[in-house]
This record gives C-alpha cells, sequence and structure tokens, in this order.
C-alpha cells in the first residue's frame, strides 16, 4: 500500500463531509476524533498512515477505558474516528452509514457513477437537501433499470410521468419534493448532454387532496321540513320529535329509535346513551325545548305498538 501522510487523509475526509453537506456537530465530532489520531500517530513519529498502527491507537485508547481514563464516549467517538479513516483509505472516497435507506438503493454500474457524480455536483454548488434529493434520484435510477432502461437514451417524458405516478402512493406528504429533486436531476443530466430533456418540459403536479365535506342541513331547511308535519296525529307528533331530535343532537336513527327515558339526565339536562353502531358510550347536553318532545317521543312509540298489537290480534 503507497503511504500517505496523515493529515493530507484527513483533510481530505473533512472536505469530503463539507461535500456530503454533514451536520456542523457530526463534522466538529470527527474533527476531534481524527486529530486524536495525528496526535498519536506523530508522538511516536508516525506520519504515514498505517493500519498497523491505527490497531496499536485503537489498543492504547482501549486500555485507558478500562482505567477509567477515557469515558466512553470519547472512546466510541475515537473508535468511529478510525472506522472512517479505516475506510476512506481503501475505498477512496467517503461513504456514510447514517444515509437515509433510499442511497442504499443498488444500481447498474453506469447509473451508479452518474450518481456520485451528480453527488459531488450538488456538494460543490452547496444545493441544500443533498441527501434527500440523492435518495430520491437513486429511486428514479432503480425505476428506470427496472424498466429495461441502462442509461438515459429513451428516457422519456412519459417515463417520468409514469415514476412520479408510482411514487406518489407512498410519498402523499413529500411529493413536491420528490418532483423537485427529479427536475434538478434532469437539469444536471441536460447540462451534461445525457438529455435532451429539461425541467421545465415536467408539468407533472402533485393533486390537490379532496377535502370530504359531509352534507347538512342548514336552520331554513330544518325549519321548513318541520312545517310541513302534521303535528296533530300521533304519526305526526312522532316524525316531528323524531327531525328535531336527529337536527338538534345529531344523533343517528337508530340510537334515536332505542332512546328510552332512563337515558336521560332531567337534573342536569343530559342525555347518556351507548351508541348501537360504534358500542361507545356517549353524553350529550340539551336544551328544555329538546328535553320537552323526548317524553310525546316515547308516547308515540308506545302508541305505535299498541296499534300494531291490536291490529295483530283483529287479524287472528
Amino acid at each position: 500500500m503507497k503511504k500517505i501522510e496523515l493529515t493530507l487523509l484527513v483533510n481530505d475526509i473533512l472536505k469530503e463531509m463539507e461535500i456530503l453537506q454533514l451536520h456542523r456537530r457530526t463534522i466538529t465530532y470527527y474533527k476531534s476524533g481524527l486529530s486524536s489520531i495525528c496526535e498519536f500517530f506523530e508522538n511516536h513519529k508516525k506520519y504515514s498512515f498505517t493500519e498497523n498502527m491505527l490497531d496499536v491507537f485503537l489498543e492504547d485508547m482501549n486500555e485507558k477505558l478500562l482505567r477509567n481514563e477515557l469515558s466512553l464516549f470519547q472512546f466510541k467517538r475515537l473508535e468511529r474516528a478510525s472506522k472512517v479513516l479505516a475506510r476512506y483509505t481503501n475505498i477512496g472516497k467517503l461513504t456514510w452509514d447514517t444515509l437515509p435507506k433510499g442511497s442504499s438503493i443498488e444500481v447498474n454500474g453506469y447509473f451508479s457513477d452518474i450518481s456520485s457524480s451528480y453527488e459531488v455536483f450538488l456538494g460543490r454548488h452547496r444545493i441544500s437537501g443533498i441527501r434527500y434529493i440523492r435518495a430520491n434520484v437513486r429511486h428514479f435510477l432503480k425505476f428506470l433499470e427496472e424498466i429495461g432502461h441502462k442509461d438515459f437514451t429513451g428516457m422519456s417524458l412519459q417515463i417520468i410521468r409514469d415514476f412520479l405516478i408510482a411514487t406518489q402512493p407512498t410519498h402523499r406528504g413529500s411529493m413536491p419534493n420528490v418532483i423537485d429533486s427529479v427536475k434538478k436531476f434532469v437539469r444536471f443530466l441536460n447540462v451534461e448532454g445525457l438529455t435532451a430533456l429539461t425541467p421545465e418540459m415536467i408539468l407533472f403536479k402533485v393533486a390537490t387532496p379532496r377535502k370530504k365535506v359531509l352534507p347538512c342541513f342548514s336552520q331554513e331547511e330544518v325549519k321548513a321540513m318541520l312545517e310541513q308535519i302534521n303535528t296533530y296525529t300521533p304519526q305526526g307528533k312522532r316524525d316531528y320529535a323524531i327531525i328535531y331530535l336527529a337536527s338538534r343532537t345529531g344523533l343517528r336513527c337508530s340510537d334515536i329509535l332505542g332512546l328510552k327515558l332512563t337515558d336521560i339526565d332531567w337534573k342536569h339536562n343530559e342525555m347518556h346513551i351507548i351508541q348501537k353502531k360504534t358500542g361507545e358510550a356517549l353524553s350529550l347536553p340539551f336544551g328544555s325545548d329538546t328535553s320537552a318532545l323526548v317524553i310525546p317521543l316515547q308516547l308515540c312509540f308506545l302508541l305505535s305498538m299498541r296499534w300494531w298489537i291490536l291490529q295483530s290480534l283483529r287479524i287472528k
């Protein structure tokens, strides 16, 4: 392995962290650990990076941890910094284990190279939200690969639209960001001469969520309905009481039909029932005008039952 000066490696790693737009506190966290590694190497007159010397460093830090000369937090920071240093030395670039799940999507060699180039482009131009953009672009590249594309030659507006439509069910709240990520990527491909498409051509828009509006009657409409009822008959009084009670309390028909006098708390003007549909308890306050209808309603039911009983006896 070619010997590389440790301080140069550390500087390159910190620059890569800047390009990846890691949080400032994250960069400071690793910078502190890498500085401790450099100091250890210099104290041992070692100025070039070697894995053997890094192992010696970790063994020494582990002994300090056992002697309580080093806290567990400090040891973990040094251990993580060591892993980043070793990985960067072996593969020549900085990879990040805590990237969003979308960034771990595997794509073919060509798409992978384009994705890496785009990540560098985003870093150099200080474009915000680099991690989220990268994840969305990886999803898009995977989509292209799955439908049989190995490059951007056959990429069309319809294919982009198909991707956005396929993505929408799982990104209902973030579709504007997904569309923006695809547009940014298409602009990059256009500048690189990889496609003739431009972001302005992508006219796909997120559908506005439909608001569910429940139908309801106005007070005037309820009044008009009640005025049409003949309240001089038992059936009319029953109908008037049911419609009035429903409009004032919002009770379901099944709950009104099952209403009993024992459900009424006359002292506190409250109604306590167990809803037939949900089985849940419900308490409703009501005014004196509503309570005046509850008793007639009960009497109407009793009279109706009496009439049906008499009719059935006559038939027999």
